[in-house]
């Protein structure tokens, strides 16, 4: 993250570190009033009874073949207490906007000084697009550790891999790209798509202008994605979850087609600010297209039309896996479909404006934009912040008086409900009055009550 000397680059830096600092802040005060929600309490029981051995163990046959997010998973639950679990959710805003940097490099690869405009730019653009799905995919600690830390390892595979294909030598060495392509085909089924767009329809452009070194550095690192998604495919558990729910593992022509036309009109309705925002530079990408491709070294690497083609299919392609289990599609599924079609719709402005004559004024663009976001972001997140810790203060009352219970074995314990509105950015998931739900009993084991349950409301 080094700037190019220059005061003009200097002030860049400075005024679009400060417009992230700001809206980072703003994501920081709602991350820390998070408070734990559904899954964390069915985590922390796991590994309590079980060990994290035990618990992976359970991930790999009745779950998921995800162990590279597995593991620091259950690690988060078995070393940091339930109410604290707020600082795993600033860790994963941190690493959202270290997502937000690696886009902007992975874009502006030849062009350092446009990386941090263009990185608060992204930011700006993430959060203000995917507003309704950041409690579910970023601050909830489970969600985001699934969601986000995937994203980043695919951003850390994808942003050498183009170095590459544009004529750059590999900077690490072929074990190091193994390794790493192992744990992002490990990650998260979501991803493959994308990584498998873009090594099919662009690296083959290139495949005969690279050296041997780089030829030798994308096998490795392919073939340690292949390594790893193999992995994960091959774990019972993601048939085991998949027979949980009807429909799973069926491929009528017809069904399937209706069910991902309906994942797509469900991602849709949470997050049309992004589709807006997408659209947008979709627009401005398309009407310099043809520009892009008269520039003088565009023979030298790979069309950036081609890129952004690859990226946008694989990006639509990216929630296709969630077919075989269609009943468990929840709409956080499509952050990678939207994030990479974000890349897509910027990579062949980006690449046009990095020697476009009007190039001075793109940094400044891009940060007035960045700006404008987060003014927009500044009243929601303030009231999200405010909402979720009035939830926090309760949940931690309810959860003072659940932990003073004497002999909670013989205990069946009824709450109140949280008479609140739950902010955008807080996933949570009230009890049940039905103490048999699983949300119930993974609270009551928790805290080593007999049961509990929530008082029916009096209507």
């Amino acid at each position: 993250m080094q700037a190019v000397p220059g005061s003009r680059n200097k002030l860049i830096v400075l005024a679009s570190s400060t417009v992230a600092l700001v809206l980072m802040i703003m994501l920081a005060r709602v991350a820390i009033a998070t408070s734990p929600a559904a899954d964390d309490y069915c985590n922390r029981v796991l590994v309590d009874g079980d060990g994290i051995a035990g618990a992976l163990r359970w991930l790999w046959f009745e779950w998921s073949g995800r162990l590279v997010t597995g593991v620091p998973l259950y690690l988060a639950f078995a070393l940091v207490d339930l109410p604290a679990m707020r600082w795993v959710s600033l860790a994963l805003a941190c690493l959202f906007a270290l997502a937000a940097y690696q886009i902007a490099s992975l874009l502006a690869i030849e062009a350092r000084a446009l990386r941090w405009p263009l990185a608060a730019f992204v930011l700006a653009a993430l959060a203000v697009g995917l507003y309704h799905l950041l409690g579910q995919a970023v601050f909830w600690a489970t969600g985001g550790i699934v969601y986000v830390l995937p994203l980043v390892l695919a951003l850390l595979w994808l942003t050498p891999v183009r170095r590459i294909v544009h004529g750059a030598l590999p900077r690490e060495g072929a074990a190091y790209g193994f390794v790493l392509g192992l744990a992002v085909g490990n990650s998260i089924e979501l991803v493959l798509p994308i990584l498998a767009a873009y090594v099919a329809l662009v690296v083959p452009s290139r495949w005969d202008s690279l050296s041997a070194v780089a030829r030798r550095a994308l096998g490795f690192r392919v073939a340690g994605a292949i390594v790893g998604a193999a992995v994960l495919v091959a774990a019972p558990g993601n048939y085991a979850r998949a027979r949980v729910t009807p429909d799973s593992f069926r491929f009528e022509p017809q069904y399937v087609v209706a069910q991902y036309l309906h994942m797509l009109d469900e991602i849709a309705m949470s997050v049309w600010p992004m589709l807006a925002i997408i659209g947008a530079l979709a627009i401005a990408s398309l009407l310099v297209a043809n520009r892009v491709s008269a520039t003088s070294t565009a023979h030298e690497r790979p069309s950036p039309v081609r890129e952004a083609g690859a990226l946008a299919l694989g990006a639509f392609a990216s929630i296709v896996p969630v077919l075989a289990a269609p009943a468990q599609f929840a709409p956080r599924n499509g952050i990678y479909l939207l994030v990479f079609a974000l890349v897509a719709a910027l990579l062949p402005l980006v690449a046009y404006a990095q020697r476009a004559r009007w190039h001075p004024f793109v940094s400044a663009a891009f940060i007035g934009l960045a700006a404008t976001g987060t003014v927009l972001m500044s009243a929601p997140l303030a009231a999200d912040a405010r909402l979720s810790s009035e939830y926090r203060d309760r949940l931690l009352a309810r959860d003072l008086t659940l932990r003073r219970i004497a002999l909670p074995t013989q205990v069946d314990a009824v709450v109140t409900r949280i008479d609140l509105p739950v902010p955008p950015t807080l996933h949570y998931i009230e009890l049940s009055t039905d103490l048999t739900e699983w949300i119930n009993v993974c609270i009551a084991k928790h805290y080593g009550l007999r049961s509990i349950a929530l008082v029916p409301s009096v209507r």
